[in-house]
């Protein structure tokens, strides 16, 4: 089986902290600590990761973003080099097939958060160039392109959803053949690109409103359009996003999937692990405990078709459907 992780942040703690990808860490010490090491990803079947940066949002310094961007994405590309026996980057589903091939982690670049195109649709292109693959057109506060699900703002009249620069990015997303990713985005911004967008999208790592009543976790009806889209919801392996009182754990982690699949089917769900972002869930420390979700699924009476599909097998035709424009 090759596990696709839908949203998670590797190189993360080789940027902040230095850390070597091969080793292990006391994660235990350190809530945010490195769980996408290559030994963990290849001990959990990882066959593809969307590795999402995060230039952080300054207003200050908006002209800085894409500069910070190409700063990152250099590292990250050093980075692999440097192990190039273990992932490679990819952009498309021919890619990811050569990688898995010949046993390599598919690294697929995304960045989280539409402010640092600093408002200039050109630059959206520019990430194409540089191999991005996916944007999140919003992060916690609203931007140039979207309000976000955590911003108070969106709450006020003409900032809670879209705005007309957000639509010529969905527009040019489309054309150049990107995932638009809709994790963090307010409810209005989530319904305005499914009456815009002519391919499927992606909810890359949130959780389910029937268990945590959160704007940023989907509702029975926003997973009803994404099906209807034949797009994608990740869910995230994050505790609070989970369950609304107490530590979830892995039965929580399943109990979302299983909702999602009784809702709209096996085809809609994946994993989105925000690994490196947030702290982990129970019983899902590392990408090395990948396996278990699926033992767990498996438990819960679905087929190894569909345990397939959830654990990769639904990211590797929405990402064939929005690259290949198929």
């Amino acid at each position: 089986m090759n596990i696709v992780d839908l949203h998670a942040h590797p190189l993360l703690d080789r940027l902040y902290a230095a850390y070597d990808l091969r080793g292990r860490h006391p994660v235990a010490l350190d809530p945010f600590g490195n769980r996408l090491g290559f030994d963990a990803l290849q001990q959990g079947q990882v066959g593809a990761i969307v590795s999402a940066i995060y230039p952080f949002w300054c207003p200050q310094r908006r002209s800085a973003y894409m500069d910070r961007c190409r700063d990152i994405l250099t590292l990250i590309e050093t980075c692999l080099t440097e192990h190039a026996d273990s992932a490679t980057v990819v952009t498309d589903s021919a890619g990811i097939e050569c990688a898995l091939a010949r046993g390599k982690v598919a690294v697929i670049h995304a960045v989280e958060g539409g402010h640092v195109l600093e408002g200039r649709l050109e630059n959206l292109e520019k990430l194409c160039q540089w191999r991005v693959r996916s944007l999140t057109l919003t992060h916690f506060l609203n931007n140039d392109l979207a309000a976000s699900s955590f911003d108070p703002r969106r709450k006020l009249a003409g900032r809670n959803g879209l705005t007309p620069f957000g639509r010529e990015v969905v527009a040019g997303m489309n054309t150049l053949g990107m995932v638009i990713d809709l994790a963090h985005s307010s409810e209005r911004a989530f319904w305005q690109v499914m009456e815009l967008t002519k391919y499927p999208v992606v909810v890359s790592h949130t959780g389910v409103r029937r268990f945590v009543p959160w704007e940023i976790c989907l509702s029975d009806e926003q997973l009803k359009a994404l099906a209807q889209n034949d797009g994608l919801v990740g869910i995230i392996l994050s505790s609070i996003w989970l369950k609304r009182l107490g530590l979830a754990d892995i039965g929580d982690l399943v109990d979302n999937i299983l909702y999602v699949c009784d809702l709209v089917g096996v085809d809609h769900v994946g994993l989105g692990s925000d690994f490196n972002g947030t702290p982990p869930l129970r019983g899902v420390r590392t990408a090395s405990d990948f396996p278990r979700i699926a033992e767990c699924l498996a438990g819960r009476g679905l087929s190894d078709y569909e345990v397939a599909k959830i654990m990769g097998g639904n990211f590797l035709r929405v990402f064939k459907q929005v690259v290949n424009g198929q």
